[in-house]
């Protein structure tokens, strides 16, 4: 056995481990565009729906709060939890564009 097969070996799996950490590095910047650029795309849209489904949810409570007849059971509480989903899901949505923007 030779002396340098040691660290010889050492350098050659530390040299393969870099390079599998840089590759790996590579391989999630590039997913990380692929979604920002697909979230992007939809952004307007999603933005759109889901802030027009809660305006919806809230103004539909507001109605029928101030015009239902008094012996009508409206699920008040279904319909704000509803309208605070769609704006915490835009208010998510919002954050993971921010997070994957380059």
């Amino acid at each position: 056995m030779n002396a340098l097969d040691g660290p010889s070996q050492a350098r050659a799996a530390s040299r393969l481990g870099t390079f599998g950490l840089v590759t790996l590095w590579a391989v999630a910047q590039a997913a990380r565009l692929v979604l920002f650029a697909l979230l992007a795309v939809f952004e307007p849209m999603v933005r759109w729906v889901l802030s027009l489904s809660s305006l919806v949810c809230f103004m539909t409570c507001a109605f029928y709060a101030l015009v239902s007849p008094p012996g009508l059971r409206f699920p008040y509480a279904l319909g704000i939890a509803l309208g605070v989903a769609c704006a915490g899901l835009l208010a998510t949505y919002e954050l993971l564009i921010r997070a994957l923007e380059p």
